[in-house]
């Protein structure tokens, strides 16, 4: 293994830095779009009293949208290696902008759930977004590119339920679909004028494209793991927070989609303070291997056990008859956890004598230091 563990690739000749507004504006443009497939997740209790005959269907429109959002991930991001992304970026703004509209006037249940399956598929624009970062930076500055936009993607996640549940409190929920379409009408025009036009990166086929996803999966077991890993916690994510609405819409708490929404605050604080922790354990097995690969394993593992134990503590205290504070305290822990599901690989170079301090300063700190999960 190498001494120097701060090395990156060597400098490229010719190609020109990634500017600062091209980087914020990728970021701006993962955050908003993958918004709006999160908006409805606070909101359940609102779709209740607007469609009080249809009630016993609410669960299915956030159902609907992630399920759009997985439709989309494999069929319409593999797009972006046969076309050019700018441009299909802005195809995918226009969808999500009458998609949206329709949320905002559906007349019943079924339309809205229509209208969020669409939204959730037309949403997949962070997954042009975060490899157009990487088509665009030189490879020394790959990963710090990648990781900013990823930090907008993060962000959008957890902090489209605050929003929501803000504006629908206060305003309605049809509302804040409508303001959704005019964000994606504002988007779309400064990505037009903005963002360069960059040559796609292969000639297959879209068929042989789709085809080629299977190549990888059977081939990288490192990709298998990661993807069964990152689909289990999504699927616990997406879980707390649509039961996390329906619980404080319900007794003893009778809170409506703003109090919901305020807990994407603290899931927001929790992933931004804790990521750098997780995030230099990924660090050495993306640069260095052998050792550095069990290190990110153990990393991802760890990572993996906490968000289920903070998901099977919520769960049992929302399964109680009557739910009391230490309801709350499950909710609150969860989301310090690191904003539950919201860890994702650091691709920033770090080295190792910074590891170490940012270790020692967390145990000496004593924030890795949680309380029981006994209910």
């Amino acid at each position: 293994m190498s001494e120097n563990l701060g090395s990156g690739p060597p400098p490229s000749i010719g190609q020109p830095p990634i500017s600062r507004g091209i980087l914020f504006l990728l970021a701006a443009t993962a955050g908003l779009s993958v918004s709006n497939i999160y908006y409805n997740q606070p909101l359940l209790g609102e779709f209740e009293h607007s469609f009080a005959s249809e009630a016993h269907w609410v669960g299915a429109v956030p159902t609907a949208t992630q399920l759009g959002y997985a439709a989309g991930m494999f069929f319409l991001a593999p797009l972006g290696d046969r076309f050019e992304r700018r441009s299909l970026i802005l195809c995918q703004l226009a969808g999500l902008c009458l998609m949206l509209a329709a949320a905002a006037l559906a007349p019943n249940l079924v339309t809205l759930i229509g209208a969020s399956l669409m939204i959730g598929i037309l949403s997949t624009i962070a997954q042009q977004a975060v490899p157009f970062s990487a088509e665009l930076a030189r490879p020394e500055e790959r990963g710090a590119a990648v990781g900013f936009v990823m930090s907008g993607l993060l962000l959008g996640i957890l902090l489209a339920r605050t929003v929501a549940g803000l504006v629908a409190q206060h305003f309605g929920w049809r509302t804040l679909f409508g303001l959704a379409v005019v964000a994606m009408i504002v988007l779309a025009i400064v990505v037009a004028l903005r963002l360069p036009r960059r040559k796609p990166v292969s000639d297959l086929s879209y068929g042989r494209l789709l085809h080629s996803m299977w190549h990888l999966v059977r081939d990288e077991p490192v990709l298998r793991e990661a993807s069964i890993t990152g689909g289990a916690l999504f699927a616990a994510f997406s879980n707390f927070w649509s039961i996390l609405a329906l619980l404080l819409a319900g007794a003893p708490f009778h809170l409506g989609a703003q109090a919901a929404g305020l807990f994407g605050i603290v899931g927001a604080a929790g992933a931004l303070a804790h990521r750098v922790v997780v995030c230099d354990l990924c660090v050495i097995g993306q640069q260095h291997g052998g050792a550095g690969d069990r290190c990110a394993r153990d990393g991802r593992r760890r990572a993996g056990r906490d968000d289920f134990q903070s998901i099977a503590y919520f769960r049992h205290t929302a399964s109680r008859p009557q739910p009391d504070q230490h309801g709350f305290h499950g909710v609150v822990l969860s989301l310090r956890r690191g904003g539950l599901g919201s860890r994702r690989p650091c691709v920033a170079p770090c080295r190792l004598d910074r590891r170490v301090r940012l270790g020692s300063a967390v145990h000496d700190s004593g924030l890795d230091q949680s309380p029981p999960y006994a209910p």
